[in-house]
């Protein structure tokens, strides 16, 4: 996996560049400005940006604007700010790491830039229209093949070679694993919140706490499902920007 490095401080970058370097990443660039950043992108073919928000000149997120319209390469931001997570998320990063890097997050964030790339290798369209994200899959229903809109799917739940998804008071079983789906659907609407759950953070109503720092997620049909303390702060990121755009 090649990876471009865009921070303006060197000892970020340095930090960055040894956790990322243990973790079999291999750096493709290193730049201190977003205007270094769009050169090295130019000539680089990295798969993902571990993007500074808080720069001289022109911000991370600007770039990461020019990315998502582009659609490649992926975004992941690196920042000592975490008031800036409501605004990253309006650009769909992959993920979200809080200064110093710390080795266990940037192992998750690798691991969710692998998953979305082999799902975009390996996923057919499947009713998308050739769109950076699907907003549509084929269900069954009786003997006929129809869309169901991603907008109104609540949970997808792991089941083995399938997966369940909860929609419209019902539910629908399609062949596929669950992280290739989650990496061809929007981020900053679909969040994982269990190895086995991805919830519609649209739909969510509240979070009804569990034992050892767990939750039940309530959606606004009633149905439930589980948040782990694995995934919890991540979650709570998301649900925070998903709030605040309403």
């Amino acid at each position: 996996m090649r990876i471009i490095i865009v921070d303006d401080e060197p000892l970020a970058r340095a930090r960055m560049r040894q956790v990322l370097g243990d973790l079999g990443a291999q750096i493709a660039a290193e730049c201190s400005d977003v205007a270094e950043a769009r050169a090295a992108i130019e000539v680089s073919n990295a798969d993902a940006v571990f993007l500074d928000i808080e720069m001289p000149g022109a911000s991370g997120l600007d770039l990461a604007r020019e990315l998502e319209a582009a659609g490649h390469p992926l975004v992941v931001f690196v920042t000592a700010h975490p008031q800036y997570a409501v605004k990253a998320f309006d650009v769909a990063p992959v993920d979200y790491v809080l200064k110093p890097a710390e080795t266990v997050r940037c192992r998750r964030a690798l691991k969710r830039i692998e998953r979305i790339l082999e799902a975009r290798r390996t996923m057919p369209d499947n009713g998308s229209g050739g769109g950076k994200y699907l907003d549509r899959v084929f269900v069954k229903e009786g003997d006929r093949l129809v869309h169901l809109p991603t907008k109104d799917i609540e949970v997808i739940e792991a089941l083995g070679n399938y997966v369940k998804l909860r929609a419209l008071g019902r539910s629908f079983v399609v062949r596929g694993s669950l992280s290739a789906l989650e990496g061809r659907l929007n981020p900053t609407r679909f969040v994982r919140t269990h190895r086995s759950y991805i919830v519609n953070v649209s739909r969510v109503r509240e979070l009804q706490p569990l034992s050892h720092g767990d939750y039940n997620v309530l959606l606004d049909s009633g149905q439930t499902a589980p948040l782990s303390r694995v995934y919890r702060d991540r979650f709570h990121m998301f649900v925070l920007s998903s709030t605040d755009k309403q």
